[in-house]
């Protein structure tokens, strides 16, 4: 089941409402959707994924995977000398400060021991607490397990759905009645419950030694330490070539809150911005930071330099012109509007004369290729004292001088030639991106929010007052004419003109089908194609060389990869868009007169002969196309 709403700048995201069941071996179907089997447990309904602890013993813990419960015992650690008693309703002490390894731990971050990685911490409410607990029993075969590096517990691969049948419980690959015990191995014992396998597992001890000292042995469900621990105090550690001092362990009285020794402070290093490792007694232990990041709206990840986890920033803005032509503003608006003329595009509100901001104006002309309808051909950005034009083929001038795609001048402006294109990064954050033809990209700073107008909007986030007259007035959608004719920055009687129009349709708009394909499945949950395949279909009936559609799937593969998805490598190629193949179509375009032209040569000519005139009198004489 999905459904649409509108999302932040303007996007219409669409999303699936059903759970994800990836990983799940026992599919079920629930009213619309297809889940995977929750549990039953003590006569409580319990969905797959979900933790659970009895009130009397919080130590024991239960989840529910694809209908089997496992239960087990948590383990508790402390890694600081005086530990709390644990709060009300929770199983483990906790620590003042949130500090493991030497490294502090975000509040609600989560550091992973490397020598074992089921030994989670976790920092809330400036405490830190640490636990371990056992892997969930799985309804796959440990055939279809999988364990990824650094995890603590395997997964199943693909997905499963069978036929269940009353008072049996499918598990792995056995099926087993109602009261019946089952030992899938020596550590796990189940048995079959309201049609759900209750499975107790044998829940490990946290070890005090490295990974490779850790040995299971046959007899044991448990990995145990080759080397055990002693009282005898081993000053140095050896990590990596180098030496480095241990710190001093005392020994505690037993309880059933800490291990055998309580850490002290000893020698620390940094691996890298999230991995730590201190020495204690010779062993080297070793611990990452788990980042859990998560965006809202109108922000994004990005690295910040010698920090461990993204932080969240606001999104920039991204205009583009695109095709016949139509626009996308920097808060989501797309309309189209046909017009001949110089137009600014996008300008600093109210700067006037300063010299530090920057103006970008496009050059809108008729092209053959369009069926003379007009299209980007020009781009003329000015900032800093710099005049950069951008015209088609690529070529580049720089005040007046045309210059190569990868050029530079310090606190201005640099060029970069891309694989499809030209960028062009000015020194204020502004980027530009065209690709020679009629797509063209504007990316602003978040630093510019209600600084801008021109075509592309005043990037406010509000799409209501999005087409705003040069004068400060709003109009409506039926008034985008007006819109646009405000900001004509060339002479007014050409952009008073009105391009021509056909009736035929010279391209085939069956090719917008790829904004459908599988090239670009992996956007269409996150946002709606619908506008881009309208724009695409509109460009396609005026094409004359059969490839404007690329520009739609361009302007839409951009919003993809600027929502996070990872398009294939190859969809240019995979739907002919690629520069060879437009080449090609551009070659036969023009090498190959329309229609109408030679049937007005040969209406010329008829006419000159039936007058008895040589035909071709008074011109250079032109081969007549054969049909």
């Amino acid at each position: 089941m999905r459904f649409c709403f509108g999302a932040y700048n303007g996007l219409v995201e669409c999303k699936n409402t059903c759970p994800k069941t990836d990983g799940c071996h026992l599919v079920v179907t629930d009213g619309c959707c297809k889940v995977c089997k929750g549990c039953n447990y003590k006569g409580v309904a319990y969905a797959s994924h979900t933790d659970w602890s009895e009130p009397a013993n919080p130590c024991k813990v239960m989840r529910c995977e694809a209908g089997v419960v496992t239960i087990s015992d948590m383990h508790c650690y402390t890694p600081c000398p005086n530990p709390l008693p644990p709060e009300p309703g929770k199983c483990c002490p906790t620590c003042s400060v949130c500090k493991f390894n030497g490294q502090v731990v975000a509040e609600d971050r989560d550091v992973v021991s490397e020598d074992d990685p089921c030994l989670k911490c976790r920092c809330s409410r400036g405490r830190l607490t640490c636990a371990k607990r056992s892997c969930p029993v799985l309804q796959c075969s440990r055939a279809m397990q999988e364990r990824a590096p650094g995890e603590c517990c395997p997964r199943c691969n693909g997905t499963r759905a069978i036929l269940l049948v009353p008072n049996t419980c499918p598990i792995q690959r056995s099926f087993f009645r109602e009261g019946q015990a089952l030992k899938l191995d020596k550590c796990i014992e189940c048995a079959c419950v309201n049609s759900t396998s209750v499975c107790t597992r044998s829940a490990c001890p946290i070890l005090e030694c490295a990974p490779e000292l850790q040995r299971t042995f046959p007899a044991h469900c448990c990995p145990t330490c080759i080397q055990q621990p002693t009282d005898e105090l081993i000053s140095q550690c050896h990590y990596a070539g180098h030496a480095y001092e241990a710190g001093t362990s005392r020994a505690t009285p037993p309880s059933r809150f800490n291990a055998r020794f309580v850490r002290q402070d000893g020698n620390v290093w940094k691996l890298d911005a999230c991995s730590s490792c201190e020495c204690h007694d010779g062993k080297v232990s070793c611990a990452r930071i788990r980042c859990n990041t998560t965006c809202a709206a109108g922000m994004k990840q990005i690295n910040v330099e010698g920090e461990c986890c993204p932080q969240c920033v606001e999104l920039e803005g991204a205009c583009m012109a695109f095709g016949d032509p139509h626009y996308k503003t920097f808060d989501g608006k797309i309309y189209t509007f046909k017009a001949m003329g110089r137009y600014q595009l996008v300008e600093q509100c109210g700067a006037g004369n300063n010299a530090s901001a920057f103006s970008i104006k496009v050059a809108n002309y008729a092209t053959p290729h369009y069926m003379d309808s007009p299209i980007t051909k020009r781009v003329a950005i000015s900032y800093g004292g710099a005049r950069l034009n951008l015209q088609q083929r690529l070529r580049v001038k720089y005040n007046g001088r045309r210059v190569g795609l990868n050029f530079e001048r310090a606190g201005q402006f640099a060029l970069r030639k891309l694989p499809e294109g030209v960028e062009v990064r000015l020194h204020n954050g502004v980027v530009v991106v065209w690709n020679g033809r009629s797509f063209l990209e504007v990316t602003a700073p978040a630093a510019f929010k209600g600084r801008l107008c021109g075509l592309c909007g005043n990037f406010n986030g509000d799409l209501q007052d999005e087409l705003r007259l040069r004068s400060g007035k709003t109009v409506g959608d039926k008034d985008v004419g007006a819109f646009g004719a405000s900001w004509c920055v060339g002479k007014r009687a050409e952009c008073a003109q009105k391009p021509k129009t056909t009736r035929r349709t010279h391209g085939d708009v069956g090719a917008c089908k790829h904004l459908n394909g599988r090239d670009f499945g992996a956007c269409e949950s996150q946002l709606s194609n619908t506008k881009y395949y309208k724009a695409c279909k509109m460009d396609m009936f005026n094409c004359a060389h059969g490839k404007c559609y690329c520009e739609s799937l361009t302007a839409y593969s951009r919003e993809c990869e600027r929502l996070g998805v990872q398009l294939p490598p190859n969809w240019l190629k995979n739907s002919r868009c690629d520069a060879r193949s437009l080449r090609q179509s551009h070659a036969r375009a023009t090498s190959r007169p329309s229609t109408s032209t030679t049937k007005e040569r040969l209406s010329k000519l008829l006419h000159q002969a039936a007058r008895g005139q040589q035909p071709g009198a008074g011109h250079a004489r032109q081969p007549i196309p054969i049909q």
